[in-house]
């Protein structure tokens, strides 16, 4: 019992953090995550630039948001959750 509430706590903070559940079983998951962009760096370097730094900002948002992998997180038998990265993720709709 005390594996499967550790597992459940380790997904949620990934969830909370913007991760997606791919798949879940009794002592593993699957969750997919997404590179976040730092808005409000970015958001100060366009005012300090008077906008010149927009274009750039635009673009690396579009390429960030793009960007996935996956993780696995596995409960052992003593209730310690490690995650691995598993590399990049598919695109949603591609299979």
């Amino acid at each position: 019992m005390e594996r499967a509430a550790a597992l459940r706590r380790a997904v949620q903070d990934h969830v909370a953090a913007g991760a997606v559940v791919q798949h879940a079983s009794a002592h593993q998951a699957v969750l997919t995550c997404r590179e976040a962009t730092a808005h409000r760096r970015h958001a100060l370097a366009a005012v300090c630039t008077l906008g010149a730094w927009l274009p750039f900002w635009a673009a690396l948002s579009i390429a960030r948001s793009r960007r996935r992998h996956s993780v696995q997180l596995v409960v052992d038998a003593c209730g310690v959750v490690t995650s691995r990265t598993l590399g990049p993720a598919p695109r949603p709709g591609s299979r």
